[in-house]
């Protein structure tokens, strides 16, 4: 079997389970709650990502601008995902260097939120509020 071949066997055999509850996790609170992200969920409001999910299929659609609309940092991540495989698997690289590119990636988030949140928001989605359909409101309803 070929290098490539191997480290991707290598790759699955070591991260199936970790995938595999992930995705049940995803499918299970899209059943629950129409969406994936804990702070929607929780509050109501967007996250530091929202929109990037949006905006990553706007990017395979090559439509750049609704993308950057969606999430500023969308052609960032949607590099890092084209790129990952081809240095994981042909120049066989090791995950350090993604996690330092992530890890100022999952920084630089912060302050696009922050602008976002105040020039933005509310807005249109994903910048929107649904404070009304969050966990939080649901619960102090029952409390009033």
């Amino acid at each position: 079997m070929s290098e490539i071949g191997e480290r991707l066997r290598e790759d699955v055999r070591h991260y199936w389970l970790s995938v595999l509850i992930a995705a049940a996790v995803i499918v299970l609170l899209n059943l629950l709650f129409g969406t994936v992200c804990p702070v929607r969920i929780l509050f109501g409001l967007p996250c530091p990502g929202c929109g990037m999910t949006r905006a990553l299929l706007s990017l395979l659609r090559l439509d750049f601008s609704t993308a950057v609309r969606l999430h500023p940092l969308s052609p960032a991540f949607f590099l890092l995902l084209l790129l990952f495989p081809v240095f994981r698997y042909r120049k066989r690289e090791r995950f350090g260097v993604w996690v330092r590119i992530c890890a100022v990636l999952l920084v630089l988030l912060l302050p696009v939120y922050v602008y976002r949140m105040l020039k933005v928001f509310p807005g249109e989605p994903p910048m929107d509020n649904s404070f009304g359909e969050s966990l939080l409101y649901r619960i102090l309803t029952i409390f009033k």
